[in-house]
C-alpha cells in the first residue's frame, strides 16, 4: 500500500513538473513569436536605456542638485532594470536593443544643447511626462499581460517608477521655484537700477 502511494505521488509531481515546463516553454515562444509581451519588452528595455544615458548627463550637466540627484537615481534604478529585462529575454532567446529610441537621441541632443536652468527646466519637464508614460504601459502590462514573467515584472517594477515620478515632479518644482526667485531678484535689481538712473536724470534737469 505505502509502495503504490509512493508511486502514485511520484506520478503526481512528476504531471505538475511537466505542466510548468510546458507552461515556460509556452511562455518562452510568446516571446519569440514577437508577442504584446516582447514589444512591451523591447520598449522598456529602449527607455531604460535612454533614463541611464540622460541621467548621466544630468548628474553631469544639472546645475540644481535635486536634477543632479534625480539623474543618478536614474542611472541606478534604470541599469537594473536593463539586467532584469536581459534576464527575462535571454531566458526566452529573444534579443533586446542596446540603444536608445530615435526619439531618445533626438531629445538627448537638445538637452545637450541646453546649459544651467535652462537644462534642468527642460530635464525635468521630460522626466515627468516620461514617466507617467512608463507607469500606464507597465500597469497596462501588469493587468493584462499574458506572459506571467513579464506581467510580474511589471508589477515588480510599477512602485519603482512611481517613485520616480513623485522625485521628478518634486525635482520639477524646485527647479521653477527657484528660476521664479531669480527671476523675481533680477526683476528687483533691474528696478533698482532703473530708478537710480531715473534720479540721476532728475537731478541733472533740476541743475
Amino acid at each position: 500500500m505505502a509502495r503504490r502511494f509512493l508511486i502514485q505521488t511520484g506520478g503526481v509531481l512528476t504531471s505538475v513538473m511537466l505542466m510548468l515546463g510546458i507552461a515556460t516553454a509556452a511562455e518562452q515562444q510568446q516571446l519569440k513569436n514577437n508577442s504584446p509581451a516582447h514589444h512591451f519588452l523591447t520598449e522598456a528595455a529602449q527607455g531604460s536605456v535612454a533614463e541611464v544615458t540622460l541621467g548621466k548627463m544630468a548628474a553631469e550637466k544639472g546645475e540644481n542638485a535635486a536634477v543632479k540627484d534625480f539623474g543618478n537615481r536614474m542611472v541606478r534604478d534604470h541599469s537594473k532594470a536593463i539586467e532584469e529585462a536581459k534576464v527575462l529575454a535571454t531566458t526566452a532567446g529573444v534579443p533586446l536593443p542596446t540603444e536608445m529610441s530615435e526619439e531618445a537621441k533626438a531629445l538627448q541632443q537638445r538637452l545637450n544643447n541646453l546649459a544651467g536652468a535652462e537644462f534642468d527646466r527642460a530635464y525635468m519637464d521630460e522626466m515627468v511626462n516620461d514617466h507617467k508614460k512608463d507607469i500606464a504601459a507597465f500597469e497596462k502590462q501588469a493587468e493584462d499581460g499574458q506572459n506571467a514573467q513579464v506581467k510580474e515584472w511589471a508589477k515588480k517594477m510599477l512602485p519603482t517608477l512611481k517613485e520616480h515620478l513623485s522625485l521628478a515632479q518634486s525635482a520639477e518644482k524646485r527647479v521653477s521655484a527657484r528660476n521664479r526667485t531669480e527671476m523675481d531678484a533680477s526683476g528687483g535689481m533691474r528696478a533698482d537700477v532703473d530708478d537710480i538712473q531715473g534720479s540721476q536724470g532728475q537731478t541733472k534737469e533740476d541743475r
